[in-house]
């Protein structure tokens, strides 16, 4: 299917003609119901139907055949392998790439041809689970697609009244079923084939920390999060757990929706007057009494109005003290709170599932570093069409903007513009571009300057050709891998990490990788494991290769000299960066900045300052995730120290050989520790 959009007058002029077949020949339709039994993809596309309100105003039809593009038939047949292969998936998506209808259909075909299957989904709220009438809960999508069904599909004496209830459908010819969970109850409901968790992280309160969102069960004493009034870093220094408190869920103006206990502190404006802090239980009786509530603003923004507040249940809640005067933080959907209690760790809703399915399915845009579904994505492997499952490890689908059709570049500026201007790029990066560091501060290389820096010869015309250098970095113990870098002047021409192994074999294949490309000089890593890398190296014997140390721990190189060398005022290396780590990174920094910007204003000062990553790299994602994950901090001296691994992270071999690579000179300067 290559038109987009679809033409949907010819699609059900063909589902009517097809339904007249049947109807004039009653063995076809039996025949068709047999033909659908391990066909999904066709059974999705030939009945199934999808809802878009959006439609209304474009002049197509908000209630159509489901028609999937390319990648979406890619994801059914991932789900199919990981049904038969019983292993997990987990679907990294940009917002609104049709995932979770996809996964409805699927799983009313599942209903349809699974004698005895019992399907799961769960949500972190019961809400987004089900919600009668409302198309955007799942239960309504999965009811839509089975009402639509011609009658030779639907199961023989169903009927919606007995057989469609809340969070509960039932096949009754083969009792078969799709159930739901919301919230804390996630996982508990009995054994499942296959259980769907949609937008799944986080499973409870979100917490703003400099290093991205955080729940409210993984922060402990001495975390730092997100200052509602400053925006700066504020550390916490009190955690107290409560069990079975009532708690009540907030609704805002903007729709954003946030959990808190009865006795959870609000600084609120309450008609107009000056702010002061409110309890959320007298919070729901002033609302009760149509008074008008606010709370803070975040980095000056308007100041949302509290227009609806709900009893939920009694919960386990946390409580977190903050070291600041105001003890203000950030949570769900930006909303700026105070000292805080919140329901339970999602841990033990994975425990519950964990017991229960053997195949779970985690669906969700991204949203942060250090949470389970980031967890579960940095330890799952990438899943590629046909070289099927990999055992013992979760499948990773990725569903990246543009591999929906209707989605062009054009498309992508004008959101991202928007975005900026609305204060909301860091919610961009997460949801549009996949970016787990998207709303973390101090990025070394933000994830905005890695886009600029792909294809970046051709987007400027600039000459990428000089001399050919290149990077090892050694894996240490317990998992670590090996990765090799090679750039060819200011373009990286390879890049490649694989498993690790002894000195020797590390060293005889990043020599045999690196000969086809000429390399003249490589620099390895030779601190801990990578100091039996020289001895190997030494003992091949490769003369045309000048074989470089790099201590990333030593003092900066030529710490007299000035960071900016033609202003006498900027500070000296030494003054500057707290090792040679810092200083690599920071080069490397810059010329992803320079790059950046040269981009946005079409310009071009100096090619060899500049840094190209060709857009046809085999592991390009991985090269963008490492690149962008490394923040940086300042030691007691004020000096730039590198966090390559924050909470919840790998080591970014990738990008650390990309450094050591880029950081020789054309006249060979280097540091040897």
């Amino acid at each position: 299917m290559t038109e987009w959009p679809p033409n949907y007058s010819k699609l059900l002029s063909e589902r009517a003609n097809r339904l007249q077949q049947i109807h004039e020949d009653p063995n076809l339709g039996a025949g068709a119901r047999e033909y659908y039994r391990d066909k999904p993809v066709e059974f999705i596309e030939d009945w199934c139907c999808t809802f878009d309100p959006r439609n209304s105003n474009k002049g197509l039809p908000t209630l159509m055949p489901f028609i999937l593009f390319p990648k979406q038939k890619e994801f059914v047949q991932f789900l199919q392998e990981c049904l038969e292969g019983n292993e997990s998936g987990l679907v990294e998506k940009s917002r609104d790439m049709g995932a979770t209808w996809v996964c409805s259909a699927f799983s009313v075909w599942l209903w349809l041809y699974s004698e005895g299957a019992s399907v799961g989904w769960g949500s972190r709220k019961e809400a987004l689970v089900d919600k009668i009438g409302d198309p955007d809960s799942i239960f309504q999508k999965i009811r839509m697609i089975i009402k639509n069904l011609p009658s030779f599909l639907k199961p023989r004496g169903f009927d919606p009244k007995k057989h469609a209830f809340f969070m509960k459908i039932i096949n009754p010819e083969n009792q078969a079923t799709i159930t739901g969970e919301g919230g804390d109850n996630i996982g508990r409901g009995g054994r499942k084939l296959i259980y769907f968790k949609d937008e799944a992280q986080p499973l409870d309160a979100k917490v703003l920390t400099p290093f991205g969102w955080r729940t409210m069960g993984d922060l402990a004493v001495g975390d730092f999060v997100m200052s509602g009034a400053t925006a700066a870093a504020v550390q916490i220094t009190q955690v107290k757990d409560f069990s079975k408190r009532r708690v009540y869920e907030l609704e805002f103006e903007n729709g954003a929706r946030v959990r808190a206990s009865e006795n959870h502190l609000w600084s609120v404006s309450i008609n107009g007057e000056d702010r002061r802090l409110v309890r959320t239980n007298k919070l729901y009786k002033h609302l009760r009494k149509d008074r008008i509530l606010r709370t803070p603003s975040y980095l000056g923004g308007h100041q949302p109005r509290i227009v609806g507040i709900n009893k939920v249940r009694k919960m386990d809640v946390r409580c977190i003290s903050l070291k600041s005067e105001d003890g203000l933080y950030v949570t769900d959907d930006f909303i700026v709170t105070h000292n805080s209690a919140h329901y339970e760790r999602p841990e033990l809703i994975e425990a519950a599932l964990g017991d229960n399915t053997n195949v779970q399915i985690d669906i969700s845009s991204v949203n942060g570093l250090g949470n389970i579904f980031h967890t579960r994505r940095e330890n799952g492997v990438d899943w590629i069409p046909g070289l099927g499952i990999t055992k013992g490890r979760t499948q990773v689908f990725v569903m990246a903007w543009d591999d929906h059709p209707a989605k062009t570049q054009a498309w992508y500026d004008e959101r991202e513009a928007k975005a900026k201007a609305d204060g909301l790029i860091a919610v961009f990066r997460q949801e549009v571009d996949r970016s787990y560091t998207g709303a973390i501060q101090n990025l070394v290389i933000p994830a905005e300057w890695v886009t600029a820096a792909i294809d970046s010869d051709k987007k400027l015309n600039m000459k990428t050709s000089g001399k050919v250098y290149a990077g090892l970095d050694v894996a240490d113990e317990g998992g670590d891998k090996n990765s090799l870098a090679i750039r060819n002047g200011s373009r990286l021409i390879f890049a490649e990490a694989w498993g690790e192994g002894d000195t020797f074999s590390t060293a005889e294949k990043a020599i045999r990788l690196s000969v086809p490309y000429k390399v003249q000089q490589l620099a390895y890593d030779c601190i801990g494991v990578g100091a039996g890398v020289k001895a190997a190296f030494n003992r091949m014997q490769v003369p045309q290769v000048s074989i470089l140390p790099w201590n990333a721990s030593s003092a900066a190189l030529n710490p007299e000299r000035h960071i900016i060398r033609t202003d006498r005022q900027s500070p000296k290396n030494k003054d500057f960066y707290a090792n040679l780590k810092s200083q690599g990174w920071w080069e490397l920094r810059n010329r992803f900045h320079k790059t950046y910007q040269a981009v946005m204003t079409k310009t071009v000062d100096r090619d060899d300052e500049l840094i190209c990553i060709p857009g046809d790299l085999p592991n390009l994602r991985e090269i963008r995730k490492e690149l962008s994950q490394p923040t940086f901090l300042h030691d007691g001296k004020g000096r730039i120290i590198i966090d390559k691994k924050p909470d919840g992270t790998k080591s970014p071999n990738l990008a650390d050989s990309i450094v050591m690579a880029f950081w020789q000179k054309d006249q060979g300067t280097f540091y040897s520790g």
